[in-house]
């Protein structure tokens, strides 16, 4: 049956109309109007008139509310992409069996919100959604589903609901094969707040909208996989989401996971790796930061570890980094000197019989660096080359310009005497001093670029030496082109000061800032990059800042899952008080209390 008028009208956002169509004829509610059985709910959720759907709703019984199209989708199920909760509301109050039906992928109308990433919908239908439609042990995968997506779409508190209310969820598998921790694996950007912390050691930020029901998620899971064995972690996939979060270098999650769970610090994956051995490989500095925040003991079981390979962390590190970590870096020069860096800090750290160990091709870590490095070698030489020889060209032009400009002054000199004619004029004197600055400062360019063209481009002159020389020799370029320019002003001044007063000195000057800021925009970003991975802050070593915040989110997470304190919170709300604030005022009791857990606050 198909009525043209109400459809369009529908299109329309027309209520009159549609008024009028369905007055006329009261069948027209529950009629299929479209070849794929859609009714005028249908088409009116697809379109997404809110108003049209209160009024059909109103006129309709339950029961034409569950009326299916051709893909066995209700007007509900069609409403979900858009997220409008003005027009899923009239649907659920008319008939909560709404809420139960699954569409046509198996899935509830909760989970399909979810899945869309529907916030604030999905906190409505979720408190009015049966809980035993979420029970993994009644239905199948409705739970770990939305969980799922809660995960996914950062609808952390009603994930952390649903695992206080069925625990088993953090342990079961989703639809790939995977549990819960592997989403949270890949979200570096969740834990990442939580490494800054104000004066009371708290995120207020974070911690009032996302930080409990995070971290007490992220503990319910840790709590269920400490219920399991090795086999049945690898079975769902647990040693594979810290993999991922190496990966990711999540370095939030990878720390609260082996502090919660001590067992998945001796993870390893298919080839036999740890995670540092694997972070090592992938060149992720924050997680193999890590083993500094261990002791002895813990350190040198994971740094002896041996892959089915027989490479070791100093072999791992001796392998070429991967594309992608290697393109942060600009040119080929300074991608060798951050391999080099990797390689002698790991090797600081491994016992001395590693350095000489050979693996299952029979090679020690020097070799396979050698061998792997080969071509970065050559790309970085030809940089540095490029770089030198194009640089040598404007240097030895500066020098002969300035130390021809010494020989001849603005204005001559006098016959008589042979002494300048501008010799007592107080701007001959700046016009000496940086003539002479200039021709000094480009011969030590000259030659910082010829000890770079010259240099044997062993392995470890990237380290040091090339780059030395390339920031001495591109900074006393930058200083010669500025003294060039200054000399230049002060000539132009003298000859040209009686007809125009001082007053005209910017004048000249404004020009000849132009090329000094040319070369700095195009040369400094590189010039500070060098110098930053020279002699900058190491990217590796214990971050004290870290460890703080990481023991602060720690004790936050064991007051969240205490039963006591969850309660106390709930208490101190009720009394009109938010989470944040409830929540300082307890960890504050605790520090009065001078005690590390949750039991005496």
């Amino acid at each position: 049956m198909c009525n043209t008028i109400l459809l369009s009208a529908i299109e329309r956002g027309d209520l009159r109309v549609v008024r009028e169509q369905v007055g006329n004829d009261n069948n027209l509610l529950g009629a299929s109007l479209t070849a794929d059985g859609e009714t005028a709910l249908h088409i009116a959720a697809v379109e997404g008139q809110a108003e049209i759907i209160e009024w059909l709703v109103s006129q309709m019984t339950p029961q034409q509310l569950i009326q299916e199209n051709r893909w066995g989708r209700t007007a509900l199920s069609c409403a979900l992409p858009g997220g409008d909760i003005t027009m899923i509301r009239p649907m659920v109050d008319k008939n909560a069996e709404l809420l139960t039906l699954k569409n046509d992928e198996i899935c509830i109308p909760v989970v399909e919100a979810a899945s869309y990433g529907h916030v604030d919908l999905v906190r409505y239908m979720y408190h009015r959604t049966p809980p035993n439609m979420l029970d993994p042990i009644k239905v199948s995968k409705s739970g770990i589903l939305l969980l799922g997506h809660c995960v996914t779409a950062q609808i952390y508190d009603i994930a952390f609901e649903i695992l206080q209310r069925y625990k088993r969820l953090g342990t079961d598998k989703g639809l790939d094969g995977l549990c819960v921790l592997h989403i949270l694996a890949g979200k570096p950007s969740a834990f990442s707040c939580m490494k800054t912390t104000s004066p009371a050691g708290i995120c207020p930020s974070m911690l009032e909208k996302e930080m409990i029901d995070l971290l007490g998620l992220l503990g319910i899971i840790m709590q269920e996989t400490s219920k399991l064995d090795e086999q049945q972690l690898i079975d769902i996939g647990v040693y594979q989401a810290m993999f991922k979060a190496v990966e990711y270098e999540n370095i939030g999650l990878i720390d609260r996971c082996i502090r919660l769970n001590p067992k998945l610090l001796w993870c390893y994956d298919e080839n036999r790796r740890n995670i540092f051995l694997y972070a090592t490989r992938l060149r992720k500095a924050k997680i193999f930061n890590l083993l500094y925040q261990m002791n002895a003991v813990k350190k040198n079981r994971l740094t002896t570890r041996l892959d089915k390979f027989q490479n070791s962390i100093l072999h791992q590190a001796a392998m070429l980094a991967p594309d992608n970590e290697l393109r942060r870096i600009s040119g080929g020069a300074l991608q060798m000197q951050r391999e080099l860096q990797w390689f002698k800090e790991v090797m600081q750290i491994v016992p001395p019989q590693l350095v000489e160990m050979l693996n299952s091709d029979g090679k020690t870590p020097r070799q396979l660096f050698t061998e792997q490095h080969k071509m970065l070698r050559e790309e970085g030489e030809n940089w540095m080359r490029g770089i030198a020889s194009a640089c040598t060209v404007v240097a030895a032009l500066i020098v002969t310009i300035m130390f021809a400009a010494v020989f001849t002054v603005p204005g001559g000199y006098k016959q008589d005497i042979g002494s300048p004619i501008y010799l007592h004029k107080k701007y001959f004197l700046a016009y000496i001093i940086a003539d002479a600055l200039s021709l000094f400062s480009s011969s030590t360019s000259v030659l910082m670029f010829l000890g770079i063209l010259t240099s044997r481009y062993r392995e470890e002159d990237f380290l040091k030496s090339l780059p030395t020389k390339l920031v001495v020799g591109l900074s006393s370029l930058f200083f010669s082109i500025a003294a060039m320019m200054a000399t230049f002003v002060a000539a132009l001044y003298m000859l040209l000061c009686k007809r125009w007063a001082w007053k005209s000195l910017p004048v000249f000057v404004a020009p000849a800032l132009i090329p000094i800021m040319v070369f700095a925009w195009l040369q400094f970003p590189l010039l500070v990059e060098i110098y930053t991975s020279t002699y900058g802050r190491s990217i590796f070593g214990k971050s004290k800042d870290g460890k703080a915040s990481s023991n602060c989110g720690f004790r936050i997470l064991s007051l969240v899952l205490h039963p006591e304190i969850l309660s106390r919170c709930r208490a101190l709300r009720r009394t009109g008080e938010t989470r944040l604030n409830s929540l300082t005022r307890l960890l504050k009791c605790s520090r009065e209390d001078n005690q590390p857990g949750p039991d005496k606050v």
